[in-house]
């Protein structure tokens, strides 16, 4: 049981951790012109954009959800606790939120970076579906 609970509290430990990786991460490709070094990801997300949206050209909006999916599932896993109250998940929630909103309202002043409330909407429906992967694990 003691050790159950350890290696529960290190892997959740570990999520936070991961998260916050993420985050830096998100903030880093958000902000930074694209390049081509990342093609054959493209690729990969176009499919899933024609599969999705029936137009590959929404790539951008498969890659933000991915993105703030895996961000929302490693942050509500690391701070989901027995017994804690869904307040700290709606708080993170809204934090995730803030931070995607501050982001997209940033690339605006970027070269090669657009601004887009779709870009967003896609953000908060990853964080959700995220939020909705830690539940079940």
């Amino acid at each position: 049981m003691i050790w159950t609970t350890v290696k529960s509290l290190d892997l959740r430990l570990f999520a936070r951790i991961l998260a916050a990786f993420s985050a830096v991460g998100i903030g880093y490709l958000s902000l930074v012109p694209s390049g081509d070094s990342a093609a054959a990801y493209l690729l990969f997300l176009e499919s899933i954009a024609q599969i999705v949206f029936g137009d590959a050209s929404q790539v951008d909006k498969v890659g933000h959800f991915l993105a703030y999916a895996v961000l929302g599932g490693l942050s509500a896993f690391g701070v989901r606790m027995v017994g804690e109250p869904a307040m700290v998940l709606a708080i993170l929630a809204l934090a995730l939120g803030v931070y995607g909103g501050v982001l997209e309202m940033l690339q605006g002043f970027f070269p090669e970076r657009v601004s887009s409330l779709a870009d967003w909407f896609a953000n908060m429906l990853g964080v959700a579906a995220g939020f909705a992967f830690a539940e079940t694990i």
